[in-house]
C-alpha cells in the first residue's frame, strides 16, 4: 500500500499512480488517520474491500490482490509513503513503525528527487507537484509548472479556476470562496488595495510607531545644513 502524506491540497494536483489520499488538511493530522483506518479496523474485526479507505478504487497492486484471499479490511504488511521532499514522510515512517508496523518504507528525497531523476516516460507520476516557493508547482524536471497560488487560502489554482466568477485575485477562489464571509472578503480587497497601491500590505507607514509617522517627509523638507 502507498500512502501520500501530503495535505489534500497539494494532492489535488498531482500524485502517485494509485496512492492512498488520507485527506488531511495538515500533517498533524495524519497519525490520527493512521490510528483510526489502520488500528481501529484491526481491532474490529476489519471491513469489506469497498468500505476499506485504505485500498484505492481499481487498485491492481499486491495488497488488493492478496485480499480477495484473505479476511475482509486485512492489514496490508508493507505500507510505503512519500512527501514533497521527504521530511514528512521520514516522521510519518518513524510513527507507523512506533505502532509495530516492520516493512515501512518511505521515497528517498521525495517527490522532487523522483521528479528529477526519472524521466517521463518511466514515470509513474500523474500531475504537477506543489512547492512552497514562488513557483508553485514543479513538473518533471522539475520545470516551472502551470499552476499560480489563491493568497487567500495560499491553495494552488489553475488556470480554469482563475476562470470561475468565485476567483478574485488577492480575494477568493473556488477553493475557498464558499468558506470566507462578506467581511473577511471585504478585508482581503483592502488588503490587495494597499499591495497594489504601495506594493505593501499596510501602507508607506507600515511598522511605523504612530508617534513618527510623516517625521521623515517633514526632515526631507527642511534639511539641516552641512555649512556647520
Amino acid at each position: 500500500m502507498v500512502v501520500d502524506v501530503r495535505n489534500s491540497y497539494e494532492i489535488r494536483i498531482g500524485k502517485f499512480t494509485g496512492a492512498v489520499d488520507p485527506r488531511t488538511s495538515a500533517f498533524r493530522e495524519f497519525p490520527s488517520w493512521i490510528k483510526k483506518h489502520l488500528f481501529m479496523h484491526q481491532c474490529n474485526g476489519g471491513v469489506s474491500q469497498s468500505e476499506n479507505p485504505l485500498i484505492p478504487e481499481n487498485s491492481t497492486n499486491d495488497f488488493d490482490e492478496q485480499s480477495k484471499h484473505q479476511l475482509p479490511g486485512k492489514i496490508p504488511r508493507r505500507i510505503a509513503m512519500y512527501c514533497t521532499g521527504g521530511i514528512r514522510c521520514e516522521k510519518a515512517t518513524s510513527f507507523v513503525m512506533s505502532k509495530g508496523f516492520e516493512e515501512v518504507y518511505h521515497l528517498e528525497g521525495g517527490i522532487l528527487k523522483y521528479l528529477e531523476e526519472v524521466p517521463p516516460s518511466e514515470s509513474l507520476w500523474e500531475g504537477e507537484c506543489f512547492v512552497f516557493d514562488k513557483r508553485v508547482s514543479v513538473e518533471h524536471g522539475l520545470k516551472q509548472g502551470t499552476y499560480k497560488l489563491c493568497y487567500a487560502c495560499k491553495e494552488p489554482v489553475s488556470d480554469v479556476d482563475m476562470q470561475s466568477a468565485d476567483w478574485e485575485y488577492g480575494v477568493s477562489c473556488p477553493h475557498c470562496c464558499f468558506m470566507k464571509s462578506e467581511e473577511e472578503k471585504a478585508r482581503a480587497r483592502a488588503r490587495q488595495r494597499q499591495f497594489e497601491m504601495w506594493g505593501v500590505v499596510g501602507g508607506p507607514n507600515k511598522g511605523v510607531p504612530p508617534g513618527r509617522r510623516g517625521r521623515d517627509k517633514k526632515r526631507d523638507r527642511f534639511p539641516i545644513s552641512r555649512s556647520l
